[in-house]
């Protein structure tokens, strides 16, 4: 039996909460999500798009900056979120609290089996904690994420400083947690139908994604993935297009000259 934490109440229709007001870790990790979730809709691209009542799957929830969105626009959505890291789960359940979220919270991550799974967190950069660290590659997206900042601001750089900054956000702990699989969560939830599988798990894409038994895949309308593993990307359009989507490739410009990018996919005729 799964251990799921719910919270029922309902947002208003209109109802806003100010980013000062979202219990969160780090500030200027607060203030990226906000920016490429709600005025970048980076999940939300390719005519993607969500009715009031969804069915959304959050996979890598972090603090809840997407469930909150979803929440935002989706007066009657169901949210299944997902976070592994015990710190960061409780942040994201003080969230769903606070602002009365219908959501139900799951604090493990998501694979292809139900096993225990070692996690390197990064307390000051917990967007990239992951069970596949690369210290090298996360190094590089901090900096080209910085570097665009700075050219937005239109303020010069201080590479020695940004790189003692950087070294800073890469202290890590490791942490051991529980994973489960999408086809898990559907059977054990008796969920008929998602219309919205979002993943953001920092180089557990494919994991995420065979965990899915094919029998519900007919259930899955729409797929976004943040994929940061070329390598990934072929293995992730290929199980999609199996499986009825149209699959569209798309980089985001913070973080371009990395190895990041989006996929979308629908079972739409076209995504242009």
């Amino acid at each position: 039996m799964i251990n799921i934490e719910k919270s029922h109440m309902r947002m208003g229709k209109n109802e806003f909460v100010s980013k000062c007001q979202f219990a969160d870790i780090n500030k200027n990790e607060t203030e990226f999500l906000f920016k490429e979730i709600f005025e970048a809709r980076i999940y939300l691209q390719n005519h993607l798009t969500l009715n009031s009542d969804a069915v959304v799957f959050d996979i890598g929830a972090n603090i809840g900056v997407f469930s909150f969105f979803v929440f935002t626009y989706c007066k009657d959505a169901r949210v299944f979120a997902f976070e592994p890291i015990p710190e960061i789960f409780e942040v994201l359940k003080a969230n769903a609290r606070q602002l009365n979220w219908n959501i139900e919270l799951f604090n493990a991550a998501v694979s292809d089996s139900a096993k225990n799974l070692e996690f390197t967190y990064y307390p000051k950069s917990s967007l990239q904690s992951s069970c596949y660290a690369n210290i090298d590659k996360n190094r590089k997206l901090l900096k080209a994420s910085a570097l665009y900042q700075q050219k937005e601001l239109g303020l010069s750089v201080n590479n020695y400083l940004l790189d003692k900054l950087i070294e800073s956000k890469l202290e890590s702990n490791k942490v051991t947690c529980l994973s489960v699989t999408i086809s898990e969560i559907i059977k054990e939830c008796r969920v008929e139908n998602i219309d919205l599988l979002k993943i953001d798990v920092e180089g557990s894409e494919c994991d995420v994604i065979q965990g899915v038994k094919s029998e519900d895949w007919n259930k899955i309308k729409q797929v976004v993935v943040e994929i940061d593993n070329n390598k990934n990307i072929a293995l992730i359009d290929d199980v999609l297009s199996q499986h009825g989507f149209r699959t569209k490739k798309q980089y985001y410009k913070p973080l371009l000259g990395t190895t990041v990018c989006m996929l979308y996919a629908s079972k739409r005729q076209s995504l242009n």
